[in-house]
């Protein structure tokens, strides 16, 4: 076999792709440090916590979300929301489902470029299409049953 042709197969350097520059491996990674540092060393915690934190806003910024359009995504709370970005809300396992389940669909979802944003962007229109109008009509709602007020996931099953 050629010299320059083994040597070629085997500098496959250039190809690695390091974990924390894919944000859906990332967050994989993280939800399975967590995991394992909740039950073997609890004090490296408080190293995973900024680190998932950190990934969860850069997957929603790669989107180009607002905190908002995330909520109307999600229906999960913009307060919610925010705080876990800022670290500022505690990461039960509850709490840490909720966050991959919104966040590993933002980064995995989307079948087209743009799509969540104007998934997003159609909501919270309606929504406020519907508020406006439920202010000024009478008990029946202009909305009817599948009101955006209660959102979901789109992706959710």
């Amino acid at each position: 076999m050629d010299a320059a042709l083994l040597e070629s197969k085997m500098n496959i350097g250039d190809d690695v792709v390091k974990i924390s520059d894919v944000p859906p491996l990332a967050l994989l990674d993280l939800v399975g440090k967590i995991m394992t540092a909740k039950k073997l060393h609890p004090e490296r915690l408080r190293e995973l916590y900024p680190r998932y934190c950190s990934v969860l806003k850069q997957i929603r910024q790669e989107k180009n979300l607002s905190i908002e359009e995330l909520f109307a995504l999600s229906g999960s709370s913009s307060d919610f929301l925010q705080a876990a970005e800022s670290l500022e809300v505690e990461m039960t396992d509850d709490n840490l489902k909720t966050l991959h389940d919104v966040y590993g669909e933002l980064a995995t979802g989307e079948d087209h470029p743009g799509d969540f944003k104007r998934l997003a962007n159609e909501r919270l229109a309606s929504e406020s299409i519907c508020s406006r109008s439920a202010i000024k009509a009478s008990a029946v709602s202009p909305c009817g049953d599948d009101s955006p007020q209660s959102t979901t996931l789109p992706f959710s099953s």
